[in-house]
């Protein structure tokens, strides 16, 4: 089956090209300079860096002073959330549009989980981490931009009134009985065709598995993004269990990662309990 993938957003793609460009330090001044001359992606960055989730204590009233204050590669990872929404935001119907807001919640809230253990574990690639978390569910948002008539109804199970129900996520095997393929290989296909860097391809294409990888970055990288996944869908949960210390059962990866880097498990899973409540206010920021 033939998915229609949308080309690159022009504003991401420049970004790309200017941080792909051997230098010592990357050009601060042109990549200003693209995101000012899109007004929207501009007038998003600046609500989100003026949001209470970044706690700045002056608001931010331009793209320079934004860059100077949170870093190159956290304001261009808040231009590569504007421009996913962007650029998969055009849905026809209710139901498409409700499961593309799932997706981007989720992936929001993945990306900001793996940014902070990779904060708490002193990782070198935090902001690494937040972009892969970011681009994990990249594969379902092309399928929903494809085929959102054939692909809606997993997310239903099948039913023929989809609005009175609330979406959940298709597994990748039911993706595979029905298109021949999953979210996670269409994702690293999208990412091989905009010309990411090969890094985010190996992580997608990994993701089912991360603790099965070559120990090594990509591998740690990996288990983190998974690790956020797992919390992101415990998040938004339809209905989730109840749970104390006790009964808590540590997700594989989070003990893979955990063990990796000689940490507790224990204590992950306490830190990214203590993150819900913040990364939750994240994700809804961005979605407004």
């Amino acid at each position: 089956m033939e998915f229609k993938i949308p080309p690159l957003p022009t504003t991401l793609g420049e970004i790309l090209q200017v941080l792909s460009r051997e230098a010592p330090v990357p050009d601060d001044r042109r990549l200003v300079e693209i995101i000012e001359k899109d007004p929207a992606i501009s007038i998003y960055v600046l609500r989100q860096v003026n949001s209470a989730y970044y706690g700045l204590r002056r608001h931010v009233t331009e793209i320079r002073r934004a860059v100077a204050l949170l870093g190159l590669k956290r304001v261009c990872n808040l231009v590569l959330a504007a421009s996913l929404k962007q650029t998969f935001s055009y849905l026809e119907d209710t139901a498409s549009q409700t499961i593309y807001e799932h997706i981007i919640k989720t992936s929001l809230a993945t990306a900001a989980f793996a940014r902070d253990l990779a904060e708490y574990l002193r990782l070198p690639l935090a902001e690494t981490a937040f972009t892969a978390g970011l681009l994990h569910q990249l594969g379902r948002l092309v399928f929903l931009y494809s085929i959102p008539r054939l692909y809606v109804p997993l997310w239903y199970h099948g039913t023929a009134r989809p609005n009175q129900m609330l979406p959940e996520a298709p597994s990748r095997e039911a993706e595979h009985r029905r298109f021949n393929t999953d979210y996670l290989h269409l994702g690293a296909t999208t990412l091989r065709q905009w010309k990411l860097p090969q890094e985010f391809i190996h992580i997608t294409n990994n993701l089912d598995a991360p603790d099965e990888m070559d120990a090594g970055p990509l591998r740690t990288l990996a288990l983190t993004v998974a690790a956020g996944s797992t919390a992101s869908a415990a998040l938004f949960e339809i209905d989730p269990p109840e749970t104390d210390e006790e009964t808590r059962l540590i997700p594989p990866c989070l003990a893979a990662l955990a063990d990796a880097k000689n940490a507790d498990a224990e204590a992950l899973a306490r830190f990214l309990d203590e993150r819900c409540e913040p990364v939750s206010a994240f994700a809804h920021s961005v979605m407004r």
